[in-house]
């Protein structure tokens, strides 16, 4: 059972977020990665920044777009370390993040940037196509999104994958 579930986990994130990565498209990544640095665009309604506790709170109409994925919420929160740079990112309320070929729904998204770990809660939906333009969508409880290596981890999940299953025979079923 755990090996079924590694594998339907394995294609649906690489139907979801792209190809199952490589060593060396891993490697080739991590290197255009550190040779420059992509920067981040946030636009909000408005913005307050505490430099006392090192937080930066963005509301209304909040869009971040930092190359590869686009994120749409109502409110963030951002954590800073003491050299302000992003530790920890929280989105509230319609939270849509958009990445080539999928998008994502939910309440909250909570983005670990060390780690480069999102965390989806709240009604969590990842909605993708595959090579054949059809939908396959994933649901539950919570959704982890490893963006480093492109994993993704579900607990209580549905999985649906269009055109899996079993083909009725509609001429067969107007005779019956």
């Amino acid at each position: 059972m755990k090996l079924l579930t590694s594998l339907l986990l394995l294609t649906f994130s690489t139907a979801l977020f792209g190809q199952a990565p490589t060593e060396k498209k891993e490697e080739t990544q991590k290197e255009e990665k550190k040779a420059k640095k992509i920067p981040i665009k946030i636009t909000s309604d408005s913005m307050k920044y505490h430099e006392d506790g090192f937080m930066v709170f963005f509301t209304g109409n909040v869009n971040v777009d930092d190359g590869q994925m686009k994120l749409n919420c109502d409110f963030m929160t951002v954590k800073l370390d003491k050299t302000r740079n992003p530790t920890l990112i929280i989105c509230e309320k319609n939270v849509v993040i958009r990445k080539e070929g999928s998008v994502s729904n939910s309440d909250r998204a909570e983005y670990f940037v060390p780690e480069e770990k999102i965390v989806l809660t709240g009604n969590p939906k990842i909605v993708s196509v595959n090579e054949k333009g059809e939908k396959q969508t994933m649901t539950g409880n919570k959704i982890n999104f490893y963006r480093n290596n492109n994993m993704v981890e579900v607990s209580r999940s549905t999985i649906e994958f269009p055109g899996s299953g079993i083909e009725q025979n509609k001429e067969k079923d107007k005779k019956e």
